[in-house]
């Protein structure tokens, strides 16, 4: 099926989640196109936490997650960044992409204890591709963070990105961990990072491993990419 030309405001609160929860849809296995949302979503429990679609299968085209409007006084109006808050698999777009996500825009902070990042937090199939997206804003929680994806995986291909994002790891270490932050991929295992831009601030406690683009690139990945901002 296809969505098209749908602007939403949402607020969510979901105490146990179940494993997909979306702004406008869990689970896409069509095509979203032209869909804005303005999205207040704490699902701390949730695994596939997205601010348009939960688990993206298909395609989401054009989809944007804005401001939220709220009114401070009587006839007073101001705006704050959207909010997207999940266990696992977080992200302002879409919480685990195996399908397309092009020409998508966030302005939000997001926040997840594993797999988190500004426009998807898991980016796992073969041929799952983002291309043309940008974010604004705050990826914080655990780890692997990323302005963009927190983690791109499986062959998957990130192109022509832009991240204007502060992403911070603030979970405490335990054992034999590792924060793993980056400005566009926390970690890029066997896939692919190109034409991408970050600027921002990113950071890691304690043993954490931080990068400009990538806090960690594995197997038989490749990342090109500008960075800037402070890491």
């Amino acid at each position: 099926g296809m969505i098209e030309d749908c602007d939403w405001m949402i607020q969510v609160t979901i105490q146990p989640a179940s494993e997909a929860v979306g702004g406008i849809v869990a689970w896409n296995r069509g095509t979203l196109r032209r869909v804005t949302a303005r999205a207040w979503m704490n699902a701390m429990s949730g695994t596939g936490v997205g601010g348009v679609a939960g688990v993206n299968v298909g395609e989401v085209r054009q989809a944007r997650l804005e401001f939220v409007p709220f009114e401070v006084q009587r006839g007073e109006m101001r705006t704050t960044p959207s909010r997207v808050v999940g266990l696992s698999s977080v992200g302002g777009i879409v919480g685990r992409n195996l399908g397309t996500i092009a020409q998508a825009s966030v302005w939000a902070s997001v926040q997840g204890e594993q797999d988190a990042g500004g426009v998807a937090g898991l980016n796992a199939k073969q041929d799952a591709h983002i291309e043309d997206v940008d974010f604004n804003g705050a990826v914080t929680g655990g780890s692997p963070l990323g302005g963009i994806v927190g983690r791109n995986a499986a062959g998957s291909v990130l192109s022509r990105c832009r991240s204007d994002a502060m992403v911070e790891s603030v979970r405490t270490l335990t054992a034999n961990e590792d924060l793993v932050v980056g400005g566009v991929a926390g970690i890029n295992d066997s896939a692919t990072i190109e034409g991408c831009r970050s600027q921002g601030v990113v950071s890691a406690r304690g043993r954490g491993v931080a990068g400009g683009i990538v806090g960690r690139n594995e197997h038989p990945g490749g990342a090109y990419a500008a960075a800037g901002g402070r890491v």
